[in-house]
């Protein structure tokens, strides 16, 4: 985390959708959940992504509850989870990495729908380590709820819960296995 980053002592409720192609039922699941979760009077922002269908970005715009803020992307992201007290997303790659890195607090929802698979074993495995929270479908409001509350109560993920340098760690792996010399710490290979 640089040192421009946020406090970890945060207070808003981060629920982001990745792309947002699938992120509706997502985000409507949480809003119906957020009042029945002790969080509920927290600000939370909904990020919904770029590919959220137009109609219901508007329908959610047009019916956001006070303290509740929806966009539709955030360069500075990473930070928003870094600063946030929970956050809520669906469990895709990019979004779960950026989770380990900031040591965010965090609920996954995967998307599982037709044959997806991937996101559901991600958070099984992440789950299973203490690094995340995880609900599978179906996102009932009441059981949402008891989960938003249950990943509030948990610690941040310590820093080296997980080894996040996987392509240094591959490239020293393979010059070994190739009998090359290892690379001095520092010196890059591109």
């Amino acid at each position: 985390m640089s040192p421009n980053a946020p406090s970890l002592a945060g207070k808003e409720i981060l629920v982001s959708v990745g792309g947002g192609a699938v992120g509706g039922p997502l985000l409507r699941a949480v809003l119906a959940a957020r009042l029945a979760s002790r969080a509920a009077d927290a600000p939370w922002r909904l990020i919904a992504g770029p590919n959220l269908p137009e109609s219901e970005f508007a329908l959610l715009a047009a019916n956001l509850p006070a303290n509740v803020t929806l966009e539709r992307f955030r360069n500075d992201f990473p930070a928003l989870l870094a600063a946030s007290r929970l956050s809520i997303s669906q469990a895709g790659y990019n979004t779960v990495m950026d989770i380990l890195n900031a040591r965010a607090r965090a609920l996954v929802l995967p998307f599982a729908e037709g044959a997806e698979s991937e996101q559901t074993l991600r958070a099984r495995l992440l789950a299973a380590r203490g690094l995340l929270s995880i609900v599978e479908p179906p996102f009932e409001p009441a059981a949402l709820a008891a989960a938003i509350d249950a990943a509030l109560d948990r610690a941040r993920p310590r820093a080296g819960d997980i080894d996040l340098n996987g392509a240094a760690a591959s490239a020293r792996y393979l010059r070994s296995r190739l009998g090359l010399a290892a690379v001095p710490a520092g010196v890059s290979l591109s």
